[in-house]
């Protein structure tokens, strides 16, 4: 693995673990197709999804995040020049998560999951309380101090309320399921690739103390972004699924893959926050580092 894709990997890896991994929100001013229900646009459904998702303040949410680094070169000193050596590795993030008060002083959250590779499975717990970040991971417990408005731009892409300008979506198509809820397909123009793993970077080196930014991305793009967003009758997000593929433009045969699904539990709804009753065991530290 080159040394871009490192950084890539550490990424993409800190980006699901401060759970800002989901697919995007916002409107569209190219609308595709229209709702046969009502006749709305594309981008009338999506700008009233996003009002919603602005005033959310408790969230409950199952993640599935599958991130697969596959690399392929030519064999030089093979006869056959169209002999390739290739690898391929795999790491799934499974989570379920539950913020109440978001954005608020009293906010809580508690986030419990495992991350898996190479057949060996790692429990990570995350957790907030009273203006304090909590990480246990490998039986280590750390804390770090941290203000909501921090916080807040770690997980505002999981309340849906992160948004690329409106001009960056494309090929929106409205339909329903079998259940009649609404279903949008989307995709993201250049810009908007670009922009998203940018924001994504960003958010995760203020918010979390981590050391993976933009500047990591040097030489790496985005060279495809889909997604679906599934909307109850009252266009609350029932589940966010997108899937983006990244390369490097220094490195050819290198490439990146995030699959990522979403499921929303009783979007709307007021949610409870249990937390462990062992926080006061946990380390001060001045940075947690997700990379």
């Amino acid at each position: 693995m080159t040394k871009g894709m490192k950084k890539l990997s550490a990424l993409i890896m800190a980006l699901a673990l401060a759970f800002s991994v989901t697919a995007c929100s916002g409107g569209n001013n190219k609308s595709d197709s229209s709702s046969e229900d009502t006749g709305r646009t594309a981008q009338e459904i999506l700008e009233s999804n996003l009002e919603k998702s602005k005033d959310m303040k408790d969230v409950d949410m199952t993640m599935a995040v599958k991130y697969v680094y596959e690399t392929s070169s030519e064999d030089s000193s093979s006869s056959d020049s169209s002999s390739e050596d290739s690898s391929s590795q795999t790491i799934s993030m499974n989570y379920d998560a539950k913020i109440s008060d978001s954005g608020e002083d009293n906010m809580k959250m508690a986030m419990e999951g495992a991350l898996s590779a190479s057949g060996v499975s790692i429990d990570m717990n995350i957790y907030y309380s009273d203006g304090y970040y909590y990480l246990n991971m490998m039986d280590q417990k750390m804390k770090q101090q941290m203000d909501v408005s921090n916080l807040q731009k770690q997980i505002s892409s999981t309340t849906s309320q992160s948004q690329l300008p409106v001009d960056n979506y494309k090929n929106i198509v409205v339909s329903q399921d079998d259940d009649g809820n609404t279903v949008l397909d989307y995709e993201l123009n250049e810009d908007g690739l670009n922009e998203y793993i940018q924001m994504a970077a960003d958010q995760i080196s203020s918010a979390s103390g981590s050391t993976a930014s933009s500047d990591d991305l040097d030489g790496i793009r985005i060279s495809s972004f889909s997604g679906t967003r599934t909307l109850d009758k009252d266009d609350n997000t029932l589940k966010d699924s997108a899937e983006f593929v990244m390369v490097s433009s220094s490195y050819e045969g290198e490439t990146v893959t995030v699959t990522m699904d979403v499921t929303y539990n009783n979007p709307g709804k007021s949610v409870t926050v249990t937390l462990p009753d062992d926080l006061n065991d946990y380390q001060e530290s001045s940075s947690i580092s997700l990379n």
